[in-house]
């Protein structure tokens, strides 16, 4: 047998490579199955992120009503309580002036530093749940965009990984059927 390679030898040589594929094989269907749960979690992320969104519109909308509601308290309620007050004070200032009682106009003069304290802290109050309502929501988003990105670095990397396990596979099966033409020829 001066000729070829001995038997033995190519079937250890093809057991090799029978166990190669075997392994490549089971890598590829663990990859699949880590990459189907990846996608899976992502559609998942994807899903939240959508519910988030819907959140988020909901609370926009929840604010936009709320400043409505503040601009129409203030049109109307703020503004006809102001006028009304302003003409009071307006007719107790003449009254105070005819009967000349400087004590008496800084009392009036206190009343109206007091609705206008009022009118003020109904306006911080008004700001202030405003405020209450945007950031929270924001923030969810914004965790929400990372975590999605974080999968779908995790889904590319896994993918990647994939890609790898494939063309080595392919390799290993070119090396395989390269092994097996030379034994075929050596049969004719």
């Amino acid at each position: 047998m001066a000729g070829g390679p001995r038997p033995e030898a190519l079937l250890a040589q093809i057991r090799s490579l029978h166990r190669a594929r075997e392994a490549a094989a089971r890598e590829l269907s663990e990859a699949q199955g880590h990459s189907a749960g990846l996608r899976r979690h992502l559609e998942q992320l994807e899903e939240r992120r959508a519910a988030l969104d819907g959140l988020w519109q909901q609370k926009q909308g929840a604010l936009r009503v709320a400043r409505l509601r503040r601009e129409e308290v203030e049109a109307k309620g703020q503004r006809e309580q102001f006028w009304r007050q302003l003409e009071d004070l307006m007719e107790q200032h003449k009254r105070l002036q005819e009967e000349h009682a400087p004590a008496h106009l800084e009392a009036e003069l206190e009343r109206l530093e007091e609705a206008m304290g009022k009118l003020l802290s109904q306006e911080r109050r008004l700001l202030e749940a405003e405020q209450q309502l945007g950031p929270e929501a924001f923030v969810a988003i914004q965790l929400v965009e990372q975590e999605a990105e974080w999968a779908e670095q995790r889904l590319g990397a896994e993918l990647a990984r994939r890609q790898s396990c494939q063309h080595r596979r392919d390799r290993l099966a070119q090396e395989l059927e390269q092994l097996q033409c030379p034994m075929e020829a050596q049969r004719e």
